[in-house]
């Protein structure tokens, strides 16, 4: 690693990183003591170990004023994203638009109803292709149906197709191609 000076600033961003992972350690500690204790095994001699071990780091280490650290690369601070329930939402939005529709118009309607950055499509438009991938293959909710002239299947719901796995007609009228 190689050698950089901190400001102020930093630095005490740094001592109150190193103190919160610190405090992180501690807690599954605590929580493997608890689990230990509950099997019978006798931890008493660990946790005097664990006070002596934060106050010596908490006063050597994040104590001195030295603005010079071998700092590891940090992570760019990014929001939280909120999980998205992919195989619902294929069959939602299928089911909303009451016809077949092909992977592209799939994804195409992610992008809009969750304002996916230009930076994110391609891994939206990855994951939804292996999603809809297992919805065919392991999973069985959905079948294709293949229109001659058109590269690529049209997916919908077991629903919308007869015994002989052909689409139903009612279905394929409302098919625009």
């Amino acid at each position: 690693m190689k050698k950089i000076l901190l400001s102020e600033n930093e630095v005490a961003d740094f001592k109150t990183f190193c103190l919160s992972e610190l405090e992180k350690a501690h807690a599954r500690v605590r929580q493997l003591q608890a689990i230990l204790n509950r099997l019978g095994t006798d931890v008493s001699d660990i946790s005097s170990d664990e006070e002596d071990m934060s106050t010596s780091f908490s006063q050597s280490v994040l104590a001195g004023t030295a603005n010079e650290f071998e700092s590891p690369k940090r992570k760019k601070n990014r929001r939280k994203k909120k999980k998205v329930k992919w195989a619902d939402f294929i069959v939602n939005t299928i089911r909303d638009k009451g016809t077949v529709m092909l992977a592209n118009e799939i994804i195409q309607a992610a992008y809009d109803d969750f304002e996916v950055p230009d930076d994110e499509r391609q891994k939206v438009r990855m994951s939804l292709s292996s999603i809809l991938t297992r919805m065919l293959n392991q999973e069985k909710v959905l079948k294709t149906y293949a229109v001659d002239g058109i590269r690529g299947r049209f997916y919908g719901v077991n629903d919308w197709f007869n015994d002989k796995e052909e689409l139903k007609a009612d279905i394929k009228a409302k098919l625009v191609v």
